[in-house]
């Protein structure tokens, strides 16, 4: 996975669920960071946003700020 994200030539972006233990555990957030990706955490989220609050994860596939 991570070779790959670091081969990938389009922009990658990482929405996360503000509970870490569910969506990027240990150190996973600055990896993303350090291979290019933009990440952005949802708050109010616990485990999957698009179930949690589908229009805040629509709104950032669509290329707005969560």
């Amino acid at each position: 996975f991570w070779d790959g994200l670091a081969t990938v030539r389009a922009p990658v972006s990482v929405l996360a669920a503000a509970h870490p233990s569910t969506t990027l555990r240990g150190a996973a957030n600055s990896r993303f960071r350090k291979l290019g990706a933009r990440v952005e955490t949802a708050t109010g989220v616990t485990h999957l946003v698009p179930f949690e609050d589908p229009r805040r994860a629509a709104g950032f596939l669509a290329g707005f700020p969560v």
